[in-house]
């Protein structure tokens, strides 16, 4: 953000110039916040489906620690569906 920052502040652009690099640089943001979101519902994901395959191995000895962290994980997953579904709901609603 500095690089455009300064490129802006040369008053080298126009205004219409000036509105495309701000913008090129909101999509590339939005892009890169899914792509961390998505790894991190992957990695949540991941980690429920390896915790719940440890709990059937009938010789592994699941301490509290591994039903705690499951239930994290699935809080989490929870709270972040609750959360788009909002998001969702107030977009849409905004349309009216």
């Amino acid at each position: 953000m500095t690089q455009l920052t300064s490129v802006v502040s040369k008053n080298t652009h126009t205004k219409t110039q000036v509105k495309y690099l701000y913008l090129l640089v909101a999509k590339a943001q939005a892009k890169n916040e899914k792509l961390i979101i998505r790894a991190v519902m992957a990695s949540l994901s991941l980690g429920e489906a390896t915790a719940e395959a440890v709990q059937r191995i009938p010789d592994a000895h699941c301490n509290g620690e591994m039903k705690a962290a499951l239930d994290v994980c699935r809080q989490v997953k929870e709270e972040y569906a609750d959360f788009q579904n909002d998001i969702t709901i107030k977009t849409l609603g905004g349309f009216r």
